[in-house]
């Protein structure tokens, strides 16, 4: 070969040299994430199949899988009852730029209160959480760690609500009830968010917490419930802000299927 050409074809495999490096790269990339696929695969298998020992083996190589947040998310799923408030904590750090974290957070409080780990529950959520389920668990976990005077709180405001609340909220009601914290001012509270609700179970259930002064009251409400067209013939003294609430609430009732004869008890 001349020497010219040699020149020339040494020139072409230097630029081509980028690209075959280029390519070279892509294809080791292509059969790491290939490689990665199938022990993903694996491990997502063994978490299914609870064979933890395997699983462990498996989870280092995967460290630099894209998806292996995934695979702490479901493993620790699965062994929420034994996770530790730290193990915890650190993967909803780790994966707060994922979906995972309240997805986690709910798996586990709900396992923590259903185990009554009430201090994991708050060393994981020292604050007032959102949804109702979690609440009566918080509260009650605060009453375990002595602390009334917010588990009281709570837990009335959780009892005046127009339905039936969660099961989890039972112990904590019970307690509350127990403490004698439940006065007629909060029975009548919830026995008008329970006519408004049309609760008319739940109203004679709670009718029944009141005490005989108030019982009265609470039997007028009832028939009104009963029968809203004979709100006018309710003796209703002008002078108890029982009266209002119950020419009110019973007006508004009204209205819903009478319009006219609620007009008419208004402008009477």
């Amino acid at each position: 070969m001349r020497l010219w050409t040699k020149l020339l074809f040494a020139g072409v495999l230097l630029q081509l040299a980028p690209g075959v490096g280029l390519i070279t790269s892509v294809q080791a990339t292509a059969e790491t994430l290939s490689t990665g696929r199938q022990e993903y695969s694996d491990a997502m298998q063994a978490i299914d199949r609870g064979r933890w020992t395997e699983y462990e083996q498996l989870r280092p190589a995967l460290d630099d899988y894209p998806l292996a947040i995934y695979l702490d998310y479901f493993q620790l799923r699965r062994q929420a009852h034994k996770v530790r408030p730290v193990e915890a904590r650190r993967f909803i750090s780790l994966s707060e730029d994922t979906p995972l974290p309240n997805r986690f957070l709910l798996v586990y409080l709900r396992q923590a209160g259903k185990d009554r780990r009430w201090q994991d529950f708050l060393q994981v959520m020292p604050d007032e959480p959102n949804t109702l389920e979690l609440k009566c668990y918080y509260f009650r976990a605060k009453l375990a760690a002595g602390d009334k005077l917010v588990a009281w709180e709570g837990a009335e405001r959780l009892w005046v609500h127009g339905k039936s609340q969660p099961k989890q909220c039972d112990p904590l009601f019970a307690a509350w009830l127990k403490a004698g914290e439940l006065d007629d001012e909060v029975v009548w509270a919830r026995l008008l968010k329970a006519f408004d609700a049309r609760q008319r179970t739940l109203m004679k259930y709670v009718a029944r917490k009141g005490s005989a002064e108030l019982r009265p009251w609470s039997e007028k409400l009832l028939a009104v419930y009963a029968k809203p067209d004979k709100l006018a013939g309710q003796s209703l003294p002008a002078d108890s802000p029982y009266s209002a609430d119950i020419a009110s609430h019973g007006l508004a009732y009204l209205a819903r299927y009478s319009p006219e004869q609620a007009l008419a008890l208004w402008t009477d």
